[in-house]
């Protein structure tokens, strides 16, 4: 199975979908393939306080520390899980959650001290993290993420393409735990072909 998502490490939502989808994944112990596309949001959130308790409160719930405070860009970060996946693959899925929890823990993702910190602990070479921090490489391919989400019709994160075998499932959103495992059941069996689940 491989998932192809778009998101954006700003978006809580992004956070707790990846969360729920990867804990569906393991709970039917299906072989996953990760990889994450770039959607870049303005660095400002609309939350009212309501929205922003009842985030934190749906974090809590899932497990997550989620703190909604100012934004910072995201655009290394996204450069960096496009390094590790080239790199060191076994860690993308690791980096890109301890990436969520830095960003909705109050430390600063553009802060190439803050990335280089998580790499390590996530079994890369911080040396090697740090050169790359210092290049624009993958820049391009950040912004033609973003690009090729429009060119799709994509306007929101989470969105997720969920692909086994020969069939298709496209998951606008993030869906409680269950539901995934639903739509995933249906799409491992077969009884998916290629649609969207609304």
């Amino acid at each position: 199975m491989r998932v192809v998502f778009w998101s954006d490490f700003n978006c809580p939502y992004s956070y707790i979908g990846l969360n729920r989808l990867s804990k569906a994944i393991d709970e039917l112990d299906l072989e996953c393939k990760w990889e994450m596309m770039a959607f870049e949001l303005p660095l400002q959130h609309n939350f009212t306080a309501s929205q922003i308790r009842e985030i934190e409160e749906i974090g809590k719930s899932e497990g997550l520390s989620i703190h909604l405070s100012e934004l910072t860009s995201s655009r290394d970060a996204h450069r960096l899980v496009k390094f590790t996946k080239e790199n060191c693959p076994e860690s993308l899925l690791e980096l890109i959650f301890k990436i969520y929890e830095a960003n909705f823990s109050y430390r600063d993702i553009s802060n190439h001290d803050v990335l280089i910190d998580i790499s390590i602990k996530c079994g890369l070479d911080g040396n090697a993290v740090k050169n790359f921090l210092l290049t624009k490489k993958y820049k391009v391919e950040v912004e033609v993420d973003t690009e090729e989400a429009v060119f799709n019709a994509i306007t929101s994160v989470p969105h997720y393409i969920v692909q086994s075998d020969a069939h298709q499932l496209i998951i606008p959103g993030a869906f409680e735990k269950e539901d995934f495992k639903i739509a995933l059941e249906d799409l491992t069996s077969g009884e998916i072909t290629e649609k969207s689940f609304l």
